[in-house]
């Protein structure tokens, strides 16, 4: 089991090179690297191979090798394109949680919750609280909006409960870049009580444009994405965690999402 860190120890030097990572660290990360390239590669060493049989072709004149260069050429260009497929669709369903997640913000809204949501740690997991603003109703309790990609990274990472700050800083970050792909690139830091969790080309970008959407959901109860990390927060660390709110760039396709722990759990 790995000890629960104390939020004051979180400048941990980052983990550059392979031989500091550990033999299962070594294996996680060229699974990654694997999953992710190995079709890409395959197309162009086919393409390559199209080329070959055209100047074999071209030097014998028989049409087999005409054949086999075009067969190349058309499996090879398939496998470089596949690649494209999963972002392609991963973005279009980022786009179908835009009624689901604009219609939980507005009846927890009209219901009279509409202060920014809290993760609690419990026995039982992680849960997702919305208070009122003005501290008149109690906290509404739900399922974190990110549990299921919370779940994905805990499939790539294993559990998270009670996990130092180091570890989560390393590798929850890869998790999302090269272990699921949702990101191009992810930093999670923490400096005085508040996390901020910065996203590269978030899959949900086409969500973080719509400035109704920042309104009702980002700045209140946040995106699977930053719900996710929020989670990841409060079980690793045994404390509630606040969320402040996300920022998107929209010329450098950045987000940014703030988190402060209640220290005092």
């Amino acid at each position: 089991m790995r000890f629960r860190w104390p939020f004051g120890r979180n400048r941990v030097s980052d983990v550059d090179s392979e031989h500091e990572l550990t033999p299962s660290e070594r294996l996680r990360m060229k699974m990654w690297q694997a999953r992710a390239s190995h079709s890409r590669y395959t197309g162009l060493a086919l393409l390559a191979v199209c080329g070959a049989f055209l100047a074999i072709a071209f030097l014998t004149a028989y049409v087999a090798f005409e054949m086999m260069a075009i067969a190349s050429f058309i499996v090879g260009i398939f496998l470089i394109a596949f690649d494209l497929e999963p972002r392609i669709k991963l973005l279009t369903s980022a786009e179908g949680l835009l009624g689901p997640l604009v219609a939980l913000a507005d009846n927890l809204e009209a219901r009279g919750y509409d202060g920014k949501a809290i993760y609690v740690p419990g026995k039982e997991g992680t849960s997702m609280r919305v208070p009122s603003s003005q501290g008149l109703l109690e906290p509404f309790g739900m399922t974190p909006v990110g549990r299921g990609l919370a779940a994905s990274i805990e499939r790539e990472l294993g559990a998270m409960r009670e996990t130092e700050f180091s570890y989560v800083k390393e590798w929850v970050p890869r998790a999302l870049e090269s272990g699921l792909d949702v990101v191009e690139r992810a930093r999670i830091e923490a400096r005085d009580g508040t996390v901020e969790a910065t996203f590269e080309k978030p899959y949900v970008r086409p969500l973080c444009v719509k400035e109704d959407f920042n309104d009702r959901v980002c700045s209140r109860i946040g995106c699977p994405l930053v719900s996710s990390v929020g989670e990841i927060l409060a079980s690793s660390s045994g404390k509630e965690v606040h969320y402040l709110g996300c920022k998107y760039d929209r010329s450098a396709q950045i987000a940014r999402a703030s988190y402060r722990m209640n220290n005092g759990q």
